[in-house]
């Protein structure tokens, strides 16, 4: 998918952010909630950052879940490699930074 334009760009960002951040531990806990929206928790790197958080700075929540630091940095090593690789964008295209 090729995105052309600033505003597409920022709004693809922002409604995936509202997603991952309701399908995670940063508003509620996660022990009542349905089966299936802790499988999706779960899977969600901000959980993992959000139970080291709380445990590490209040004490609260499973050492366990916390213990998820080796998750987070499998996690954000291909991630950061993955961003700073990008293509660059073809000649005669603008950037999505807005310059035209």
């Amino acid at each position: 998918m090729r995105i052309r334009r600033n505003d597409v760009y920022n709004t693809i960002i922002n409604v995936s952010y509202f997603v991952l951040m309701f399908a995670s531990s940063i508003f509620f806990p996660l022990d009542n909630s349905p089966s299936w929206l802790r499988v999706a928790a779960y899977a969600n790197p901000l959980t993992w950052h959000t139970d080291i958080l709380r445990y590490f700075t209040v004490g609260a929540g499973d050492r366990h879940r916390a213990a998820g630091v080796r998750r987070v940095r499998v996690f954000a090593a291909p991630s950061f490699i993955v961003g700073v690789r990008s293509p660059p964008a073809p000649r005669g295209e603008p950037r999505l930074s807005g310059a035209r």
